[in-house]
């Protein structure tokens, strides 16, 4: 490989790394980089389980992106067979110890792709080097264990006041926004406005994860019919969230412009109160 060709690689892998920032958008900004600097054909990461394709490594990925776990490089240089690089990762809010790894880059038809990645020393017997593997595998525990607690069932209730001349228009469009949700939410199990009164309402919605949760967010930020309920027509009051929320879900919560109040205990338990 060329020199610019060493560099270009090692600057991408490190923009992907760099990705997972712990954001709610952190698997979406990486995934371009990710289709392009990997081998579909032929990649293999090892890990004390064996090695794994590029379709497990996207999914662990997109798993390790979604729970609001981060990475950074700390340090990467080339190397005739590709490169080293040096990974700190922050996992359920555990800082593991930094992991050095071994990664093979080859000429793919003219684009040069990485095809092999493995923890140094993975196959040594000393402790001061092998280290690297037992990192990995308490990286890929974690993201496991967070993965489970995603899914957990998670319940909003959103309470609302409606603006005294603005009922009707934001009958209508919430009804609108509703259909957006039954057509492309597979995941939300329930969707119920309920009106207290005739200037007050809640929703009840219900979740089949945090994952779930977190696409209704992101789909809801982005309906016209949606925006003109909680703008134009009502205003939020309250939204209250039940369940066990992943962090992603909370750090997206956070953002919104109205008060969150989050209850840990399971939907379950919430619904058997009356909701």
């Amino acid at each position: 490989m060329t020199n610019n060709i060493k560099q270009s690689i090692l600057d991408l892998y490190t923009s992907f790394i760099n990705s997972f920032d712990g954001t709610p958008t952190a698997f979406a900004n990486a995934e371009p980089t990710l289709n392009r600097i990997f081998d579909p054909s032929s990649f293999l990461f090892l890990t004390g389980d064996g090695p794994k394709d590029l379709s497990w490594y996207r999914e662990f990925a997109k798993s390790f992106a979604e729970s609001g776990n981060a990475a950074t490089v700390t340090s990467i240089e080339s190397k005739d067979y590709g490169f080293q690089v040096t990974i700190k990762n922050t996992v359920a809010g555990v800082e593991i110890d930094p992991i050095t790894y071994s990664a093979t880059v080859v000429d793919k038809n003219g684009t040069h792709k990485i095809t092999y990645f493995a923890p140094t020393g993975a196959f040594s017997e000393d402790s001061s080097v092998n280290h690297n593997m037992k990192n990995v595998g308490k990286m890929v525990r974690l993201v496991d264990e967070c993965a489970d607690k995603e899914e957990e069932s998670i319940m909003f209730i959103c309470r609302m006041k409606l603006f005294h001349d603005k009922v009707d228009e934001f009958k209508y469009y919430a009804r609108q926004a509703m259909a957006d949700i039954e057509s492309n939410e597979r995941d939300t199990i329930s969707f119920d406005i309920l009106y207290d009164d005739p200037f007050s309402c809640h929703t009840i919605e219900l979740y089949r994860n945090s994952r779930a949760a977190k696409q209704h967010v992101l789909n809801m930020q982005k309906n016209q019919y949606r925006n003109k309920c909680i703008s134009e027509f009502a205003a939020v009051d309250l939204l209250e969230v039940h369940g066990n929320v992943a962090k992603s879900l909370k750090m997206l919560l956070d953002e919104e412009d109205y008060d969150v109040v989050f209850h840990t205990k399971q939907v379950r338990r919430a619904l058997s109160y009356g909701y």
